[in-house]
């Protein structure tokens, strides 16, 4: 068995060891900490480089037609005048949905973005009203 002073000195060890990591503990939580309420260390970038993407929901009416440019939408809402107005693509609905209404006189309601390359309007249809 272990003498008095052997299990003094054991005992005094493991409380300065447990100290001291606490300590070392403590000091990272803090940095951890600090860092989380000054956001992420995200170097800003030149906002010519940077294209804001705003979602916004709107509502067009119109005639769907198939796209003309089918690598942005399979279909788009055309004006009496037979302008585009807005690309359209298949958000919560079928898609097959806006080809059974191709020709048809329509309103449409969903979130609009711009898309990177030529800054065309494009909306995620989630409502069509007939």
């Amino acid at each position: 068995m272990p003498s008095k002073k052997k299990l003094l000195k054991l005992g005094l060890i493991s409380v300065a060891f447990m100290t001291v990591g606490a300590f070392v503990g403590l000091v990272l939580n803090y940095q951890t900490i600090k860092e989380l309420r000054e956001g992420p260390s995200v170097p800003p970038t030149p906002s010519s480089q940077v294209e804001e993407e705003k979602e916004k929901i709107a509502t067009y009416s119109g005639k769907i037609k198939p796209s003309i440019r089918p690598e942005i939408a399979a279909h788009y809402l055309e004006d009496e005048e037979g302008n585009i107005i807005i690309f359209l693509q298949s958000g919560k609905i079928e898609s097959g949905f806006l080809e059974m209404l191709e020709g048809q006189m329509v309103e449409v309601v969903g979130t609009v973005k711009k898309t990177v390359e030529g800054g065309q309007a494009v909306m995620e249809v989630t409502e069509v009203r007939l």
